[in-house]
């Protein structure tokens, strides 16, 4: 994204680290129209021109770069400083203070959707912990009810053994017929 030279795209444009989007446009209209290979006279050298060419695509490629906005943020990110004449009093701390509001900002928001996702397994966990307590309590009580049942009718403990053991006898010779004596 960055050109390859090390003149700061600032400077190229002849602008300040807090120029508008607007003063950047101006910028760029005037440096190209200033410096467009086609306003060399015809009998230029190839030389002249190629030169005028390099000039012009590095005003093009800094004008790309600092009228959009994310390409911008992202050049400045990754210029370690910028010389004092392309600052504008106070706009390199403005700016470090506008990244580091930035970086609290994110870090506030992540930290608040952590502690949201945290809730909400917290809140899954106890869900499930009360649907298997539940699920443990009705078996205690149909367990305790089968035997208050089986209490209350001692036949039905011989109905099931005699039940069980047909099953049993019907599954080694391969019948699904269960034959329930009365």
């Amino acid at each position: 994204m960055q050109p390859a030279h090390s003149e700061s795209l600032y400077s190229i444009l002849g602008i300040q680290l807090s120029a508008s989007v607007e003063q950047i446009r101006k910028a760029y209209k005037a440096k190209a129209l200033e410096t467009h290979p086609d306003r060399l006279g015809p009998n230029a050298t190839e030389l002249r021109k190629q030169i005028a060419q390099a000039r012009f695509q590095k005003i093009h490629e800094a004008f790309a770069i600092l009228s959009d906005p994310h390409k911008r943020k992202a050049y400045d990110n990754q210029q370690p400083s910028l010389t004092k004449s392309e600052q504008s009093p106070g706009s390199a701390s403005n700016a470090q203070l506008q990244r580091m509001k930035d970086r609290m900002e994110w870090a506030q928001k992540q930290q608040k959707l952590h502690q949201e996702r945290i809730n909400a397994v917290r809140t899954k966990n106890k869900h499930v912990q009360d649907e298997l307590e539940a699920k443990e309590k009705l078996t205690k009580m149909t367990n305790e009810y089968l035997q208050e049942l089986f209490t209350l009718n001692p036949e039905w403990e011989e109905r099931k053994r005699r039940v069980l053991e047909q099953k049993a006898r019907h599954a080694k010779t391969g019948s699904r017929k269960y034959l329930v004596d009365h």
